[in-house]
């Protein structure tokens, strides 16, 4: 995934990851709403210094559906604000501890569902 080759090249001459922004809201199964985090214009547009990856008209990254990629920090994560990222029910570790979870919501736009979303991390 590109998008996770320019993050990983920004955090080698940054320190550090961007900061996650809100970008949408989705509703779990009890219909509570969580917030998905993503990347803000300025730190796209930042990221293209290192990579090219596909953006909407709004200068965001983007799946192949079109939709915002959904941008999860490793500090952030259990937070309980966001319902996007994913912990390994194997081992009850969240994957990528150290870094971010890069997660496409695929066809369906829902990032709760696995049958169709795309991650950059090996799900198992």
């Amino acid at each position: 995934m590109k998008l996770e080759m320019a993050l990983n090249q920004y955090y080698q001459d940054n320190g550090s990851y961007p900061v996650a922004v809100s970008i949408s809201s989705i509703k779990d199964e009890k219909n509570v709403s969580h917030t998905c985090y993503g990347l803000s214009t300025v730190d796209t547009e930042s990221l293209l210094n290192y990579e090219s990856f596909t953006l909407n008209g709004n200068n965001k990254a983007v799946d192949s559906w079109e939709r915002e990629i959904i941008f999860e920090q490793s500090s952030n994560y259990g937070s309980g604000d966001s319902k996007a990222e994913q912990l390994s029910g194997l081992t009850g570790v969240y994957y990528n501890p150290k870094s971010f979870q890069l997660i496409s919501a695929g066809e369906d736009g829902d990032p709760t569902t696995d049958n169709d979303n795309v991650y950059n991390f090996d799900k198992k």
